[in-house]
């Protein structure tokens, strides 16, 4: 498993030193740890997920889709905009004819 030290002293698990700050990896047998255990829920660690390659692919799959979006949202007010600026021209080129 992997851990950070999120605290501000020096942890060691076994016979790996953690410094403030930093990530190690240590056995997954720690787990249940009753002295890890009360490291992780004073706050002084904290366990780091490790991303697979599924969670890559959602993340990217994700991003993508939020693109996509912003990207019509962009193009909607553009033609909203293009659409606004014609109607405006229109009723003054009316308004002109008449005068």
């Amino acid at each position: 498993m992997k851990v950070k030290n999120v605290g501000g002293k020096i942890v060691s698990i076994g016979v790996t030193a953690i410094l403030p700050g930093e990530t190690a990896q240590v056995s997954d047998s720690y787990a249940k740890n009753p002295a890890v255990k009360c490291l992780i829920e004073h706050g002084n660690l904290s366990i780091v997920k490790e991303t697979t390659a599924e969670d890559k692919a959602k993340k990217a799959a994700e991003k993508k889709a939020a693109e996509e979006k912003a990207k019509a949202e962009a193009e909607a007010k553009a033609k909203a905009e293009a659409d606004a600026k014609a109607k405006a021209e229109a009723e003054k080129k009316a308004a002109g004819g008449e005068a």
